[in-house]
């Protein structure tokens, strides 16, 4: 890695962008969502993995993407619509600065919910 590294201007973010990918087919969602919703279990750590172990899920025991699945619907069941809306958007919402590919299907499909909207 280290020779890689020095071979290669851009190595960090080729590895930033690797470590993406992973995340995204580890998690079988895009890659942002998995994260955002990572970042808002870790800023409730107690409370969120103290629900989901009185519920028997444990991180030790459970696939990533059904681990995610249970601590959606733990953060979800607890609000009510407005902020289920708010939920929602905050996860799919990419970090800022960071350019996110579309398949042509999904720009087609993203304009034909706003036309519908």
């Amino acid at each position: 890695m280290y020779h890689l590294a020095l071979s290669h201007p851009d190595i960090g973010r080729r590895w930033c962008n690797a470590a993406r990918v992973g995340l995204g087919r580890g998690s079988g969602r895009d890659w942002w969502w998995s994260v955002n919703l990572i970042r808002k279990a870790l800023g409730g750590w107690p409370y969120v993995n103290g629900k989901l172990l009185l519920a028997g899920v444990s991180t030790h025991h459970m696939p990533l993407p059904d681990w995610l699945d249970a601590c959606y619907m733990l953060i979800w069941s607890g609000c009510d619509e407005k902020d289920r809306i708010k939920l929602d958007l905050e996860l799919s919402m990419p970090p800022a600065g960071t350019a996110v590919r579309q398949s042509k299907a999904a720009k087609v499909k993203m304009a034909q919910s706003f036309a519908a909207d």
